[in-house]
């Protein structure tokens, strides 16, 4: 039997699994800008690209980021743990149902959420110095969280199946 599925729910399938690949490609990017910033023209410019590319989502203070090669990463460690959780935990959320335990995924996601306005504030008022470990957990901590609540829910399209039965009406 041929299940026919909406063009909406196809593009949202799509997008559900684009969206850790895109993730990860981003980690990447990100990874290999400090390599690129000191090579040869015109891969230098291609560095530069690159933290220009990731500068309106991401602050990118050098003493906030992971270093590679001698250099910052376009991405400060939190941000680059949010897409590194998101891209590798969205890989296994693909393959969870979008009603099995969507209550548990979505109080797990606000409490890393939580978890990371502590982090962000206890560093923002000078109760603590940077610490790239908590910054790393708590940024990972969202990504895997976020991919777990939202992926399912894309996967399963329900209001692309609403429209479908809109249209059988």
């Amino acid at each position: 039997m041929h299940v026919h599925h909406p063009a909406g729910a196809q593009w949202l399938r799509g997008l559900a699994v684009g969206l850790p690949v895109g993730a990860g490609i981003a980690v990447g990017l990100a990874t290999i800008a400090p390599f690129l910033i000191v090579a040869d023209p015109p891969l230098a410019l291609w560095g530069v690209f690159d933290y220009l590319l990731f500068a309106p989502a991401c602050h990118q203070q050098a003493e906030r980021c992971l270093w590679v090669a001698g250099g910052p990463m376009a991405l400060c460690a939190r941000c680059a743990a949010m897409y590194a959780g998101f891209a590798v935990a969205g890989m296994f959320a693909l393959r969870v149902g979008p009603s099995s335990g969507h209550t548990l995924r979505t109080r797990l996601f606000l409490a890393a959420l939580a978890l990371l306005a502590f982090d962000v504030t206890s560093e923002a008022v000078g109760l603590r110095d940077v610490f790239l470990p908590t910054r790393l957990f708590t940024g990972g901590l969202v990504g895997a969280t976020g991919a777990w609540l939202v992926l399912p829910m894309l996967m399963s399209a329900p209001f692309a199946q609403r429209e479908e039965g809109a249209r059988l009406r």
